[in-house]
């Protein structure tokens, strides 16, 4: 036989004839998907299997004796020769030859062929081949490259857009590089083009809405890198290289990949104009939502809501616009013809409270169970989720289903359920009795139903599983094998309660062994030349039978690893779970393919079925090829596509691409989110399709015009599916698709906000024409052709020219001269300027008055002209705007001292890697290590610096060295004092805080340390004592002073009180006079007290007496003035203390609840160790809560707030050694809780 052959096990050959031989071959060839050929040493067909024919399109006789060039054309069968000569002279590398197969229909398929030359006693014989038809392999690169091509064409269109977006976009990676500027941002920004590369947004000073500075660890995108989450309508000012400052609205989306943020899409628009005028029109709104847990909702006679609670509103408020007077049928149309509708329409008619359970559809898409209650007034309603009950409900019952389908399907055997009494109850499948049918045997007992010999095998198991084991038997009955199985049926506590038993006749399987043994010699020769992969045969027990293929050359796995052995014991679990259904689907007769990553490469499995001459299954086999490279260029083009939309979903616009005739070619997510209609929908919908016919009209003529003129620019109503309307500016330019069509590529901004702030302008400025008209601004009117300036008394008096003359008309000359000699020029220059453009006008400069003083103003004005475009008239008003801007520039020198104070600021950071290499550092902390760089590679290299504890002397070792510590994922938030020597020799005190930085798994990525010099800081150590016992001797004397004070205001105060009572109260004015003279002595006796416990505490405080709490809240209450708040005080409880302070207690919490919580019900209640005092007002949010009880804090401070009431309160908490809090009372208003506190008892 063939030398090359020789490999082969000689078992598949032994024993047969020719033809014997032959047909053993063709048994093998023919179960694989790959063509195998036999030629002469002429080149003729001597074999082949089932697959050349598929292949070629010719029949098997049609081929046989045929020369191979029937199927290849001249220059492959040319190609094939060389490699059979280059094989003959001993160079026996075996390598791919890529060919073309002519079909008999003309068709031409790519093929590859590996070939294995018979050379028998020194001659050849001819080859053996074996060719796949890699159609498929090419056409996948075929359609990689034409995607490639799309994503290319695609990413062009996104930077052509990004170019032609009027809103600026910047794109920035995870370090907070900028990878992307368009046009628009760098226009913003004032970012020359020779900068653009190296921009860095710390390049430009920014500033918050009140004129901080905001540093780039605060800017919008930083904020995003950090938290993950978008940053929305964040409004900042941006100063230019020229000084100008842009106000932008700026929006920062993170695009994340594998849980991690790998790049922000920041977009700014530009509000300055509409800043700079809505300034003085700004208000603040502020509103607090009160809690409540259950989804409740209440509807009135009219069907239109009432009521709303938070959990009910976060589930059903999709516009998130608020329901409260909305009707219920308008908000929820598609629940008038649902059972929704129906169930609350009857129990209006019926006045029955009703109970359903209904489907919610999105965004709920959840099952609840809806409670309804109905009253002549309305109709009430909470429903709540069962989605989780209906779906164990479901699960049973496919349970239940499954387990009717096996029993009653139970393949080639039975299966049946037997009782504790040994009785069948169910029975499925054939059973082993011939004659016995399933109904003879349900209900019967074991003994009476079965045949003694069968009985004696199965009664012992089915009693054995019922005693709760696991048992397996085999037995011959008659002339056939039966395999069994019995198993313990549990119930729900573990109790078993029957046992299932399955049988199988195994008569033919050692027949199949036998079969699969003889097959597995036939497909050993194969699969060891199997190209490319890795061919494996495995039994129904799934044992690999047979392993072999070049590709094992690639993996940590020998062939001998896995023949007779499970695919579980070879491969880890990940592999063999990803394996198991293609063996299982290949057993149960069907091809299936998986793919999955094994020893770091990627690979596809085809697992097919074998069956014997009857056609049963008896064995399977699989044929894994390495597709790493493949799906790493499926990867890369898909990630490209995700990164491209997700910068235009990240643009807070709306995106849209048309073609001519007005479809939607694409969108973002925005035009679903503003319109309501589903991406599904937006689909098949055409542009027009979004406005009414006025405005379609107009979008229309746009579309026309844009794809003439290659840009358009309109504004419209977009209509919402839910008929709203909202205002929109649509800016597109035309460009090529990646077809080469044009498209209409643009930007859709909604200007509803603009449109309102323009109505509050023109407001405004219809206010600011009539100040002017009545003299409040300075204004003129410059008549240009005959050179008369005339004024207002005001602008002459700021200029320093005679009112009189300024109203009879001065020359520009004169007013030119009134302005600062360092400004004229300027000024003169932009006025020819703007009455060459017959433009708007406006500028700042300083002029001098009639007194010789210097004032700054700004003059805003326009030029109209004649139809010839000469300037006529120059109206304008002229503002004194000296004092804002003295602010300014006293503002500007601040913030330059801040920031020439933050640049010296002597803080180091170092930044490490996981491996200890220090990866970055900033000067400061070279500075403070005397180093140029940290010449460090890993953690051993840190034994270069020394240190010792500051607070021992004892040397630092290198892994306690705190940048090694946060690389091993410690996190050093207290700070560490260290002793360091720098390079220099000198030593100095350091102070260390250290964050280890985590990826997503965990794992520590880098560690980041800052370093403090804190040398200098111990000697100021004695000082600072001394300063705490200053403030202590301060402290003595305040306390004294209060003291003296309190002494002083009590005697008039109490004189004063003597005298108010004998004055005369015989009219109505005369009392309410006494009063109101009557109530401030009061409110002056009670600041004395509060102020003696605040500054003095326990000292203030004297012996106290047995009150009370009951009594003492009941008469704070008579001093409060609150007719429409009522007060509920049933504690009993008793406490030693001052009756005065503990009245001022109440009385503070109680106006406290009233003045600023607008409570209806005050009440004062016992806890196991204290009290408390309640209200159902507004509450305290809770970040206020940590600060309520501060000096000063207040929250009235417009209509005399002093914040000293609740300073109180926490002040004699203190003095009595109660602990207090705040917390949110049941009603969701405030509850402030006292604890601790020692009651009296009558023991």
């Amino acid at each position: 036989m063939s030398e090359r052959a020789g490999a082969a096990n000689d078992e598949f050959w032994e024993g047969a004839d020719e033809d014997g031989a032959l047909q053993r071959y063709r048994t093998l060839v023919n179960a694989i998907d790959d063509g195998i050929y036999q030629l002469d040493a002429d080149g003729r067909f001597v074999a082949v299997n089932d697959v050349i024919p598929e292949l070629s399109g010719y029949d098997r006789e049609e081929l046989l004796g045929e020369h191979v060039s029937v199927i290849l054309d001249a220059d492959d069968v040319a190609t094939v020769q060389r490699e059979i000569e280059r094989r003959l002279t001993d160079d026996d590398r075996q390598e791919t030859v890529d060919f073309t197969v002519e079909t008999a229909d003309g068709d031409r398929v790519p093929c590859e062929l590996r070939l294995n030359l018979l050379v028998e006693d020194g001659q050849f014989r001819g080859t053996i081949g074996v060719i796949r038809d890699v159609s498929e392999r090419v056409r996948t690169e075929r359609e990689l490259g034409e995607r490639e091509r799309q994503l290319e064409r695609e990413r062009d269109l996104t930077e052509e857009v990004l170019d032609a977006s009027p809103v600026g976009v910047m794109v920035l990676d995870a370090d907070g590089a900028v990878t992307r500027i368009n046009d628009r941002a760098a226009d913003l920004l004032g970012i020359p083009e020779d900068e653009l590369d190296g921009y860095d947004p710390d390049d430009r000073p920014t500033y918050d809405e009140e004129g901080r500075p905001v540093t780039v660890e605060d800017h919008p995108f930083a904020e995003v890198l950090e938290t993950g989450e978008p940053v929305y309508d964040r409004v900042l000012q941006v100063e230019r290289l020229d000084g100008e400052r842009r106000w932008l609205s700026v929006n920062a989306e993170p695009i994340i990949e594998d849980g991690k943020v790998v790049r922000v899409v920041t977009t700014g628009e530009d509000v300055t104009e509409m800043k700079r005028r809505e300034r003085e029109l700004e208000s603040e709104l502020a509103e607090i939502i009160g809690r409540v847990t259950d989804a409740f909702y209440a509807l009135d006679d009219e069907w239109q809501f009432t009521h709303v609670n938070d959990r009910a509103e976060e589930l059903i408020d999709y516009q998130g616009e608020g329901l409260v007077g909305e009707n219920f049928w308008e908000v929820f149309e598609w629940a008038t013809d649902s059972k929704l509708g129906e169930e609350y329409r009857e129990a209006m008619a019926t006045q029955e409270p009703t109970s359903f359970e209904f489907y919610y559809p999105a965004p709920l898409e959840a099952w609840y169970e809806v409670h309804a209650y109905p009253s002549e007034s309305g109709l009430s309603v909470y429903f709540r989720d069962v989605t989780e009950r209906r779906e164990r409900e479901r699960e049973l019952e496919e349970y239940r289903s499954r387990y009717r389908t096996l029993v009653e399907n139970f393949p080639n055997g039975a299966v049946a359920l037997v009782d504790r009494d040994r009785r069948y109850v169910t029975f499925g499948g054939t059973p082993e009795v011939e004659g016995v049918t399933r109904d003879d045997l349900e209900g019967s007992y074991l003994r009476e139903a079965l045949p003694d010999e069968l009985a004696d095998v199965v009664v012992p198991c089915y009693e054995a599983a019922l005693d709760g084991e696991q048992v397996r038997a085999e037995a011959t009955l008659g002339d056939e094998t039966y395999q069994f199985q019995f198993l313990p049926v549990r119930d729900d506590d573990g109790e078993v309660f029957a046992a299932l038993g399955m049988s199988q006749d195994v008569t033919e399987r050692e027949e199949y062994q036998r079969r699969l043994e003889e097959s597995e010699r036939r497909y050993r020769t194969l699969a060891e030349y199997f190209p490319n992969g890795i061919v494996t045969l495995f039994d129904r027990d799934l044992e690999y039978t047979l392993a072999a293929g070049r590709r094992f050359a690639d993996i940590p796995v020998e062939p001998d690893d896995l023949e007779g052995r499970s695919f579980r014991e070879v491969w880890d679990e990940a592999t063999a779970d990803a394996l198991e259904p293609a063996f299982e689907a290949a057993l149960d007769g069907e091809e299936r393919s998986v793919e999955l990553t094994y020893a770091g490469r990627e690979w596809i499995l085809h697992a097919v079925p074998i069956t014997d001459e009857g056609g049963d299954v008896f064995a399977g086999m699989t044929m894994a090829q390495d597709i790493t490279e493949r799906k790493e260029r499926e990867r890369q083009l898909q990630r490209y596509r995700e990164y491209t939309d997700a910068v235009l979903d990240a643009i807070d616009d709306l995106f849209y691409i048309f073609d001519e005739s007005g479809d939607l070619q694409r969108w973002n997510d925005t035009l679903s989110a503003v319109t309501g209609y589903p991406p599904e929908e937006v689909t098949s919908m055409h542009a027009l399709e979004f406005f009414d016919e006025e405005s379609g009209a107009e979008i229309a003529d746009a579309i026309r015009r844009g794809f003439e003129t290659g840009h358009a620019q309109v504004e419209a109503e977009i209509r919402t599916k839910d008929g709203d309307r909202i205002p929109y500016e649509f800016v597109a330019s035309t460009l090529e698709d990646p077809d080469g069509e044009r498209v209409l590529a643009g930007i859709g901004r909604d200007v509803t906000e603009r449109r309102e702030r323009e109505r509050y302008l023109r407001e405004a400025k219809s206010q600011l024409e009539a100040a002017t008209e009545a003299g409040a601004v300075g204004t003129w009117e410059w008549h240009v052709p005959d050179d008369e300036f005339v004024a207002g008394a005001s602008f002459a008096r700021t200029l320093g020219i005679d009112p009189e003359a300024a109203r009879e008309g001065v020359s520009l000359d004169r007013v030119v001269a009134s302005i600062h000699e360092d400004d004229r020029e300027r000024v003169e220059r932009h006025i020819e300027d703007t009455l060459d453009a017959c433009d708007e006008y406006e500028e700042e400069y300083r002029v001098r008055n009639a007194d010789g003083d210097v004032r700054w103003v700004v003059a805003r004005g326009h030029v109209e002209c004649d139809e010839a475009g000469n300037p006529v008239r120059f109206p304008g008003a002229l503002t004194d705007i000296t004092e804002r801007k003295r602010a300014e520039l006293e503002r500007d020198e601040h913030r330059k001292q801040l920031e020439t104070l933050f640049e010296v600021l002597p803080v180091g950071v170092v930044v490490a890697d996981g491996d200890g290499r220090v990866t970055e550092s900033n000067e400061a902390a070279k500075e403070l290590w005397g180093v140029e760089e940290f010449d460090v590679e890993s953690v051993a290299d840190h034994q270069r610096y020394r240190g010792w504890h500051a607070d021992t002397g004892e040397p630092v070792e290198t892994d306690e060295f705190p940048l090694v510590r946060v690389v091993r994922g410690e996190e050093l938030s207290e700070p560490k004092i260290y002793e360091i020597e720098r390079a220099d020799g000198e030593r100095r005190t350091v102070m260390v805080h250290g964050m280890p930085v985590r990826d997503a798994s965990g794992d520590v990525t880098y560690g980041v340390v800052t370093l403090t010099d804190v040398t200098e800081r111990r000697e100021y150590q004695s000082q600072l004592e001394a300063t705490v016992e200053k403030l202590e001797e301060s402290n003595e004397r305040l306390e004294s002073f209060a003291s003296m004070l309190a002494h002083e205001l009590r005697n008039p105060v109490t004189i004063g009180q003597i005298y108010t009572r004998q004055l005369p109260t015989d009219d109505a004015g005369a009392t309410e006079a006494v009063e109101y003279v009557t109530e401030a002595f009061d409110r002056i006796e009670d600041m004395i007290d509060v102020m003696l416990v605040l500054t003095r505490g326990r000292d203030a405080v004297g012996a106290g007496n047995s009150l009370a709490l009951s009594a003492a809240a009941r008469e704070a209450w008579k001093s409060v003035d609150a007719p429409d708040t009522t007060l509920d005080a049933t504690v009993g409880e008793v406490v030693e203390a001052d009756e005065t302070y503990l009245r001022h207690l109440f009385r503070n919490l109680f106006e406290n609840a009233v003045q600023h919580g607008d409570a209806t019900e005050v009440r004062v209640g016992s806890l196991s160790k204290g009290f408390y005092v309640a209200d159902d007002g507004n509450g305290i949010s809770e970040d206020e809560r940590d600060d309520v009880f501060e000096a000063g804090f207040t929250t009235a401070g417009d209509e005399g707030g002093t914040g000293l009431g609740l300073a109180f309160v926490r002040e004699l908490a203190e003095v009595y050694g109660w602990d207090y809090d705040v917390t949110e009372s049941e009603s969701g208003g405030a509850r402030i809780e006292f604890r601790s506190v020692e009651f009296v008892t009558d023991e």
